[in-house]
């Protein structure tokens, strides 16, 4: 599948390891190396599993393990052991299992105490159809300002895999910016975002677009019947109560307003309150068109100027459009 096109070659150095591995001439030596090969790719085939189709996981899945219980049982007819090896191979795996339990517990620690260092300063949560214009066009904004010290996340540039876009928002990402369009809450992705964001106790901060109304209780109360893909998260660990009080929970986090037109004004003062927004309580709702509102007045369509080679027509009626030619 897309982002396990390595697997190929994995699945390859297998089948050649365990061809060769006969030529060792200890039979213990043998079998204990056909299992650890076969553990070791039993694990990664389930953690990642790297083929398109579901039943083409289980596959793999079901013939390696079949395939450890034969050495297994190979392991019963061997006459010449050495007892020796045989405890320093068990000593080994034994101290691999309590060290594995040990970085487990200390990058658990990491992600959750030391999200200071996150590899993504802000993640753009949207919706293509309804902003994927305005999202763009903000990634670039922010990535032109000296404060943001990491990356900006934008799933088209940034997402190789789809399974990992929750562990990206909960291990990886400083703010979660919710751009909210029209249709960003019938998204179950951006909802699923927005739900492991509260999870695991990442910052969220909201733009509100001109054609986004904040959802009624009895829309998210029925949640499931509005938007019957959402479903699907519970195969990510996220249930539908989770997804429920974090809608709820949206409403309270830092939000601005956005207002219909777009200029170097409105791109200015929102990077200018991002960057703020850490400081912010929950609660707090900012009009950007009340904070441009000193500054000097934008035309929805300024004429050209310049010595540019190419003009831009497009109608700033409308905010995807006016993004898409900025």
């Amino acid at each position: 599948r897309p982002g396990c096109f390595w697997y190929a070659a994995i699945f390859m150095a297998r089948n050649y390891v365990m061809a060769t591995v006969p030529a060792v001439p200890s039979h213990t030596v043998q079998i204990l190396l056909l299992q650890v090969l076969l553990v070791s790719l039993l694990i990664l085939t389930v953690a990642t599993q790297p083929w398109n189709a579901r039943a083409a996981n289980a596959l793999d899945v079901v013939n390696t393990a079949l395939l450890c219980m034969v050495c297994t049982i190979f392991a019963l007819f061997v006459k010449e052991t050495s007892a020796g090896l045989l405890a320093w191979f068990g000593a080994v795996f034994v101290l691999l299992g309590f060290s594995c339990i040990v970085c487990a517990v200390v990058y658990g620690l990491l992600l959750r105490f030391g999200r200071r260092n996150a590899r993504f300063a802000y993640f753009l949560c949207h919706h293509k159809l309804g902003a994927g214009s305005f999202a763009r066009l903000l990634k670039m904004s922010l990535q032109q300002v000296r404060q943001v010290k990491g990356r900006v996340f934008l799933d088209s540039d940034d997402l190789s895999d789809l399974n990992g876009l929750f562990g990206i928002v909960s291990s990886e990402t400083e703010t979660v910016v919710a751009i909210c369009s029209r249709d960003i809450l019938h998204r179950h992705w951006c909802v699923g975002e927005v739900t492991t964001a509260r999870l695991s106790s990442t910052r969220v901060v909201s733009i509100v677009l001109p054609d986004f109304q904040w959802p009624e209780s009895s829309f998210v109360d029925q949640y499931e019947v509005h938007v019957t893909d959402v479903l699907s998260l519970a195969a990510y660990g996220i249930s539908m109560e989770s997804v429920k009080q974090s809608l709820h929970w949206l409403v309270t986090k830092p939000a601005v307003r956005f207002p219909t037109t777009i200029a170097n004004y409105e791109q200015n003062e929102l990077r200018r309150w991002l960057l703020e927004s850490r400081g912010l309580d929950d609660g707090h709702y900012t009009d950007l068109e009340a904070r441009v509102a000193g500054q000097k007045s934008v035309r929805s369509s300024p004429e050209p100027h310049g010595s540019a080679a190419v003009w831009i027509s497009a109608d700033f009626a409308t905010l995807e459009n006016a993004c898409a030619a900025s």
